[in-house]
């Protein structure tokens, strides 16, 4: 039931990406999925840094809602102190591939996306 939820928001999500889609639809879409993994303890910049032909700001959205979600009630009950170790616990395991992906669009020549990559990197530093 968990894996069907997932998989039907992120083809929901695929069909609403840029260009075709609106910002305010793909980043709710992006928003439930992320606080769905987060919620379970399985989120992972796996398949977003895998994916082919996402758009840089959907990429860096998706890298952007787990560290903003972490101490938010939107996505965790924070007085729910196991559910937000395990998240912490998820995200902390997955630092490494992150931060390569931020260095590596922070070194591109497009300007705006490597100030976009350096300030998430600062995030992820918080």
């Amino acid at each position: 039931e968990k894996q069907v939820f997932h998989r039907e928001v992120e083809q929901l999500l695929a069909m609403h990406l840029p260009p075709r889609g609106h910002a305010v639809v793909w980043r709710q879409l992006a928003l439930a999925l992320v606080c769905s993994e987060i919620w379970l303890g399985t989120w992972s910049p796996s398949a977003v840094l895998a994916a082919q032909g996402l758009p840089a700001d959907v990429c860096l959205e998706l890298l952007a809602l787990p560290t903003e979600l972490l101490v938010s009630e939107r996505a965790l009950p924070l007085s729910d102190v196991t559910l937000w170790q395990i998240a912490i616990n998820s995200l902390l395991n997955k630092c490494t591939p992150v931060f390569t992906h931020l260095l590596d669009v922070w070194s591109s020549k497009d300007a705006s996306c490597a100030e976009k990559a350096l300030q998430l990197l600062a995030t992820w530093l918080r």
